[in-house]
């Protein structure tokens, strides 16, 4: 039986949610378009971003644009690359270093992306996901 995107991408949240904690509730949204950074070149603008991740009292939210994350492969691999921003954000938020104030991507993202890419690919974490039932 083939499931939609968007069901399996909640299997998936839900995967992260229960062995991949954040600091604060995530929720995932899907939208048209994510908007891209102005100086981005003019087909990105125009096609928009993957996706967004941004605090927003009480919550995380996480934004997938529904126009770039057609095949499970772009919508998973971003997920995780969202997820990793939501489990440092608060760290970046509130980090005081003054050189650090201004990485979209900084050690504490990298390590905890790459802890998160080795259990969803290396560890069974996409087969497992499948068995969560929404």
């Amino acid at each position: 039986m083939r499931i939609s995107l968007r069901h399996r991408v909640a299997q998936m949240t839900e995967w992260l949610r229960r062995y991949h904690p954040t600091p604060y509730p995530v929720v995932v949204r899907w939208t048209p378009k994510v908007a891209s950074d102005p100086g981005d070149p003019p087909e990105t603008r125009k096609i928009g971003d993957f996706a967004e991740c941004y605090w927003q009292r009480p919550n995380i939210v996480i934004r997938l644009s529904s126009r770039r994350c057609r095949a499970f492969s772009a919508a998973s691999e971003t997920l995780l690359h969202e997820w990793a921003h939501a489990q440092t954000m608060p760290n970046e938020r509130v980090s005081r270093h003054p050189a650090r104030s201004h990485e979209e991507h900084p050690d504490e993202w990298a390590l905890a992306y790459g802890k998160l890419y080795r259990a969803w690919v290396d560890d069974g974490g996409c087969v497992e996901s499948r068995r969560i039932e929404i």
